[in-house]
This record gives structure tokens, sequence and C-alpha cells, in this order.
């Protein structure tokens, strides 16, 4: 029942792409190389929509990275917040 719930709000979400679009704040996305959910192709293209968003890879992941490499995943989110002034 809720793997259904999960499925039918991923699909009937809405469409957030505007608000990529228009940020002005610090953008990375932690994406994993092995990710068949959301292909680090498809990230890439997303970057498209906002040139200052960075994208940034575990070498070693899938989709859930933040449990497949937690130190990786750690290292970048410390990266990141450290580089916002």
């Amino acid at each position: 029942e809720s793997i259904a719930a999960w499925a039918l709000a991923m699909r009937d979400r809405l469409d957030r792409t505007a608000l990529l679009k228009a940020a002005d704040i610090p953008i990375t996305w932690v994406a994993g190389r092995f990710d068949t959910i959301t292909p680090v192709e498809m990230m890439e293209m997303m970057r498209n929509y906002n040139m200052t968003m960075r994208l940034e890879l575990l070498e070693n992941s899938a989709h859930a990275g933040m449990m497949e490499e937690p130190a990786g995943a750690s290292a970048i989110i410390a990266r990141f917040l450290s580089s916002i002034p």
C-alpha cells in the first residue's frame, strides 16, 4: 500500500522546472553514477535549466547514495555548505 501510494504521488507530482530555472540560490545535486531512477544524463539535462547548479557524482552509488556512500555524500554536502558565503 505504501509503495503504491508513493508511486502515484511521484507520478502525479507537479512540474517544478520553472522553480529550478528561476532559482538564484546555490544548488548542488548529489547523484549516483549508477542511478536508474534519475540517471546522470537526466540530471545533466536538468542542470542546463540553471547553469549555476552544481552536479556532484558518487561514483559507486545508485539511487541511495547517502546510504551507499555515506562518507562521500557527507563530504559533498560539507563542501557545498562551506562554499556558501
